[in-house]
Order: C-alpha cells, then sequence, then structure tokens
C-alpha cells in the first residue's frame, strides 16, 4: 500500500512541477530530480535504499517553501511516507 501511495505522490509532485511558472528553473530542476530519482528506486525496487534521498528532499523543501507551497505540501506527504516504509 505505501509504494502505491508514493506512486500516487509522484503524480501529484509532477502535476506541481507542471504547474510552476517556466521561468522557475531551480525549482522545477530540483523537483524532476527527485521525482526520477523515485521513480527508479521504485522500478528497481530500491525504494528500501532511499536514505540519501531524504536529504535531497528536505533540501528541496527549504529552498521551495515560500515560493511553492502546494509542491512543499507533496514532499512533507513524499517525507512521511517512505517513513512509514521504514525509511
Amino acid at each position: 500500500m505505501s509504494e502505491q501511495n508514493l506512486r500516487e505522490l509522484i503524480d501529484r509532485l509532477r502535476n506541481e512541477v507542471a504547474a510552476l511558472p517556466v521561468g522557475d528553473v531551480d525549482a522545477r530542476s530540483r523537483l524532476e530530480k527527485i521525482i526520477s530519482e523515485l521513480e527508479d528506486r521504485l522500478e528497481n525496487d530500491e525504494v528500501a535504499q532511499a536514505h540519501g534521498l531524504k536529504g535531497s528532499i528536505q533540501d528541496t523543501i527549504h529552498q521551495i517553501e515560500a515560493r511553492h507551497p502546494d509542491a512543499t505540501t507533496v514532499l512533507n506527504n513524499i517525507m512521511m511516507t517512505l517513513a512509514n516504509m521504514g525509511i
């Protein structure tokens, strides 16, 4: 169930990226990198090795939270899902 939740959150994050202003290259790049890393880990059944990704997510939250609260909410939900999975 948690992997399904994670996939749904990735889709929500992808929607947030699509809604970003075209000029916000930094936020777009950071979020696309997180999406890519999460999808790679899910495809390779390596979600349990996502410990390093948590730091990247936290850093991104700090960088974008004031400008993109909706994306930040999704990132926080991803962090919570990873924690619930024991990661």
